[in-house]
């Protein structure tokens, strides 16, 4: 029973593919801007593309079409006429061989023939493993130097078979340790992500478990509240209660007291309005002492 194809991964894929292509249109549309050429025809532009692209895929074709106002079909009949334009994507590193007259008469042959093996390859074209492509080139232009080739766009001179096996093998060692530090680089990156899962899992449940605690709280405080109440309601109010007068000052009692043992010892009024000698032998009640109390 065939499954059933996963759409979010295909909607994916689809998407990467079409940035891909984005990427390629804009940076071939710069690179025909930008050519240095002074007369700009359908051939330089399709030569500025590839020199930025590494090949010419349809999105250059178009670009150089749409900046020349001419039909895909006639810039696509003109790339396809000269060998030096490619259409598919080159390996990760490009390795060409001056194949010139010069060249090939000081000992260009015998590296290819000696360099094919090495390569696994029967002529010029690009290894299984994406790491190199074998190229025949018309001609490097360092004839003085020849046999020439060219690693990677840095020409070497008076090349050698064995100096060309070197050179391979110290490109597809260096190859190595580049696709080696991409692995730990995804490695590291996909280790990360799922950290940040990890801890992303760790802080919604924290969150949850502080959300469930707050609500738990307000829940036990609201039933709380719903009893207390209950209770006032159920509580007797028959009559209402005096509010308690407020305490009197102790002071104010010791004055109280104070005035009241006073009044108790202090003689009465009748007694005040009694004739009691004053200091001159008058009488409180204003009346002048008799002859008899003179002389006394």
């Amino acid at each position: 029973m065939t499954s059933k194809p996963d759409s979010s991964s295909s909607s994916s894929s689809e998407i990467e593919t079409n940035d891909a292509r984005d990427v390629l249109r804009e940076r071939a549309r710069d690179a025909i801007a930008k050519q240095p050429a002074r007369t700009v025809t359908i051939l330089s532009s399709l030569l500025a593309a590839q020199d930025e692209l590494g090949y010419l895929p349809v999105e250059a074709i178009d670009e150089v079409a749409a900046r020349m106002t001419a039909s895909a079909n006639s810039v696509w009949g003109i790339a396809s006429f000269y060998p030096n334009f490619r259409f598919t994507p080159p390996n990760r590193h490009k390795v060409e061989l001056c194949w010139g007259p010069t060249c090939h008469v000081l000992g260009a042959q015998h590296i290819l023939q000696g360099l094919l093996p090495q390569l696994g390859l029967d002529n010029e074209g690009e290894t299984e493993d994406g790491v190199i492509s074998l190229k025949l080139n018309t001609c490097l232009g360092v004839c003085a130097h020849g046999p020439a080739m060219s690693f990677d766009e840095e020409l070497a001179g008076h090349m050698s078979l064995d100096k060309a096996i070197r050179l391979v093998e110290r490109i597809k060692a260096y190859d190595e340790e580049v696709e080696r530090g991409v692995l730990i680089l995804k490695d590291v990156e996909r280790s990360k992500a799922e950290i940040a899962a990890k801890a992303a899992v760790r802080t919604a449940e924290r969150a949850a478990m502080a959300q469930a605690a707050a609500a738990e709280a307000a829940a036990k405080l609201a039933a709380e509240e719903e009893a207390r109440a209950q209770a006032d309601a159920e509580w007797p109010t028959t009559e209402v209660e005096k509010a308690p007068q407020p305490p009197v000052a102790a002071s104010a009692v010791v004055a109280e007291a104070a005035v009241a043992e006073e009044d108790a010892k202090s003689p009465g009024d009748d007694a005040l309005a009694g004739d009691s000698p004053s200091v001159d032998g008058s009488t409180l009640s204003g009346e002048e002492p008799s002859e008899e109390t003179k002389d006394d």
